[in-house]
């Protein structure tokens, strides 16, 4: 996908991205700024410091197809059942906040711009807003708590209650997708070139 078609996406959640903290100079372009940042990074820097061990560049462009063509073939599936919805959601929030939070997004923002859009997306998912939901996750001290097909998550952290609907979580899941794609396939390919890892 392009990163035009990304920042169409995110563009329809204006307010939400407004109100956890995106500026609005990277509103209408978010996917297309952390493209530019990337290639606007030092290429020599990122490739022998990025803290972060990837697969060679054809393994991640691989996986990346998989899961593209899983996704289109089991969308009607995944949409129309409710327990295999609950596993596609549990499995994003898994991914989008649990294990990338440690794994990749430290490492972002160690070396992302100050005031660019890869940082301020990484501090908004390393933030305390997502950290509540990531601690409960981890701890399994979460719950569904309508009868609704997509449903309103509850979910426990030291003590305090919170809850996300489905629409905010899935603008979350968009931010950390985007980030992470657009990183870990560039890192990827920085570090093994998919011309030369066939």
């Amino acid at each position: 996908m392009r990163s035009k078609d990304f920042d169409e996406r995110l563009k329809e959640h204006v307010e939400t991205l407004l109100k956890i903290g995106i500026p609005p100079q990277f509103i209408n372009c978010l996917a297309t700024s952390v493209r530019e940042e990337l290639l606007s990074l030092d290429r020599n820097l990122l490739r022998d410091k990025f803290p972060m061990l990837y697969p060679d560049a054809h393994s991640i462009y691989e996986q990346m197809v998989d899961n593209w063509e899983f996704a289109v073939r089991n969308h009607e599936q995944i949409y129309s059942e409710i327990p295999t919805n609950h596993t596609a959601v549990v499995a994003t929030n898994y991914l989008c906040f649990v294990y990338m939070k440690d794994t990749l997004l430290k490492s972002i923002k160690q070396m992302s711009l100050v005031g660019g859009a890869s940082r301020t997306i990484c501090e908004f998912l390393c933030g305390k807003d997502v950290s509540h939901l990531r601690n409960a996750l981890s701890h399994g001290t979460w719950r569904y708590i309508d009868n609704e097909y997509l449903q309103t998550l509850e979910y426990k952290d030291k003590n305090n209650i919170y809850t996300i609907d489905p629409h905010k979580l899935s603008v979350w899941h968009l931010l950390s997708r985007t980030l992470i794609g657009y990183w870990s396939a560039f890192i990827a390919d920085l570090k093994q070139p998919l011309e030369d890892s066939k």
